[in-house]
């Protein structure tokens, strides 16, 4: 039988190069994993701020989700955008997504009279446009949030909190152990 000792320590007790290491590593495998969440959860917010019903209530049978679509890489095309059936004063709207980006102008938006569903109104109508100014707001603070969201998961700090409460250990070149 064969013994091999290997020294690990912890993220504080690294030299300036290995944490560099373990941070790029960390940031290169990072998944965002409640970025979703975190968006879902503010646009309820905004949603309820701007005095407009989510009708996509999960709870009922074939009902769909609202969904929010986003791409969030600091490229061109990226963005946020949300998809569903809403109520808006006097209104039922239907955001659809078009085309291959995420971002707010990536949608067609309808709006139909709740009072009569088979009259639509016209593109140029003033409800429309207002409407289509509070998406905006809302799908840009949607972006804000989201790369909020990131910057925080890819910051050092956020790094140094997972280490450790997950009691995470490093080999002296940075390479994680126990992951």
């Amino acid at each position: 039988m064969k013994t091999k000792t290997i020294e690990l320590y912890t993220y504080d007790e690294l030299e300036p190069k290995a944490k560099e290491r373990a941070l790029s590593h960390w940031r290169e495998g990072n998944d965002y994993f409640f970025l979703q969440d975190c968006l879902n959860e503010r646009l309820h917010e905004l949603l309820e701020t701007n005095n407009i019903k989510d009708t996509n209530d999960t709870s009922k049978p074939g009902t769909t989700p609202t969904q929010v679509l986003y791409s969030l890489g600091y490229s061109q095309g990226d963005g946020v955008c949300f998809t569903g059936e809403f109520i808006w004063k006097k209104y039922t709207i239907y955001i659809h997504h078009i085309g291959r980006y995420y971002h707010s102008n990536s949608t067609a938006i309808e709006l139909q009279e709740t009072s009569n569903l088979g009259f639509h109104m016209d593109e140029d109508d003033k409800c429309v446009k207002d409407f289509e100014k509070i998406y905006q707001r809302i799908c840009k603070e949607l972006e804000k949030n989201g790369y909020g969201f990131i910057e925080w998961e890819d910051s050092e700090e956020s790094f140094i909190d997972a280490c450790s409460a997950n009691d995470w250990t490093f080999r002296a070149n940075g390479d994680m152990e126990n992951i």
